[in-house]
């Protein structure tokens, strides 16, 4: 939506770009010569676009010619340019140190919402078409919140350290109506347009998230946390000294349930695939054919209220072993032996 919203005000994006989906009908605004310079660094290093932790990029010679001259022909062929691509959370030193004078706009948006939206594009994708089943999201926990958090981190170290060049605002305050063209052409001297974001709003995404999200890491939570509220202050340096009234940020609500991760992972996945053969089925009048996928679903949910039972099973077990060690006859030892410790303040026990 931003990007349409900034190409639509001059700002030139791209000949070759992703093309428009059921997630995002507007076109993603992506450039596929970016797109692809980004992942040959991501595979260089050794990993994806599931980046879950903090990266430092490997960037060949070869790759790096390929961003200065993509730099140098667009300053020939176009006066105002720019480009968009979610990978670009990692590279943006590199990008500045070929392009020093380029200006960065970053704009954030709510974890929860972020997650839940990978949740449900991965789910409706596998529900069009096995093949297509991205395994990380269903085998590792919190993976989705995790790459929220490195990608956002990342994004507010480059703005803390480039306050001069850098607009940071959020999703919500865009779609309040903060005037983004109109505040770049007067931090940095720009002529863009002032188009209303009313041409290209998204109703749905809009819309307040209030649902909580389940997480099986407190602590991934608590850096989620911690970096929202960075970028809320990044904001309020940007936003609010240009005279916008920042509306309110929902509160961050998370739901720790620690050691079922793979389940709660499996088990939200099914239920946007669910979701997407049962939307299916009513759009096409068609009989129920998601009945084996319903399956699937309750079969998960078992396998998830199995798993917290035995977990409750073990914590009452532990609870006892601990109360016969502390009345033991040597208990002075067991009580300062340093895994009863550990066992103790993991699953609560402490006198």
């Amino acid at each position: 939506m931003v990007s349409k919203y900034i190409a639509e005000s001059g700002v030139f994006l791209g000949d070759d770009l992703l093309g428009a989906n059921q997630s995002n009908p507007y076109g993603h605004y992506e450039d596929r010569e970016v797109m692809d310079i980004h992942n040959k660094i991501l595979l260089d290093s050794g990993t994806n676009w599931r980046v879950d932790h903090r990266l430092v990029p490997r960037v060949a010679d070869a790759t790096f010619s390929a961003m200065s001259r993509f730099v140098e022909r667009r300053h020939i062929a176009h006066p105002i340019w720019g480009f968009k691509d979610p990978r670009v959370c990692h590279f943006l030193p590199i990008w500045k140190s070929v392009a020093p004078d380029a200006k960065t706009l970053v704009v954030f948006r709510n974890p929860i919402a972020c997650t839940n939206s990978l949740y449900k594009r991965h789910g409706y994708d596998t529900a069009r078409d096995p093949r297509k089943k991205v395994v990380d999201f269903y085998r590792k926990p919190d993976l989705a919140l995790k790459i929220w958090i490195v990608s956002n981190e990342a994004l507010a170290d480059f703005a803390e350290a480039n306050p001069e060049s850098t607009l940071v605002v959020s999703h919500q305050a865009v779609i309040d109506g903060f005037p983004v063209t109109a505040e770049i052409n007067r931090r940095w001297d720009f002529e863009l347009g002032a188009e209303s974001i009313d041409s290209v709003r998204d109703e749905i995404l809009g819309r307040s998230f209030d649902k909580a999200l389940r997480v099986s890491d407190a602590g991934v939570a608590a850096r989620a946390r911690e970096v929202w509220n960075r970028l809320l202050k990044l904001e309020d340096i940007t936003v609010t000294s240009s005279g916008h009234d920042k509306t309110d940020h929902p509160d961050l609500r998370f739901v720790p349930q620690q050691d079922v991760g793979q389940l709660l992972m499996e088990a939200e996945l099914l239920r946007f695939e669910n979701e997407f053969l049962r939307n299916a089925r009513v759009a096409s009048g068609t009989a129920d054919n998601s009945t084996e996928l319903r399956k699937r679903l309750k079969s998960a949910k078992r396998e998830l209220e199995a798993a917290r039972q035995e977990v409750d099973t073990m914590r009452r077990d532990l609870a006892y072993l601990l109360g016969k060690a502390r009345k033991a006859p040597y208990n002075f030892f067991f009580g300062r032996k340093r895994g009863v410790r550990q066992l103790s303040e993991k699953y609560g026990l402490r006198d």
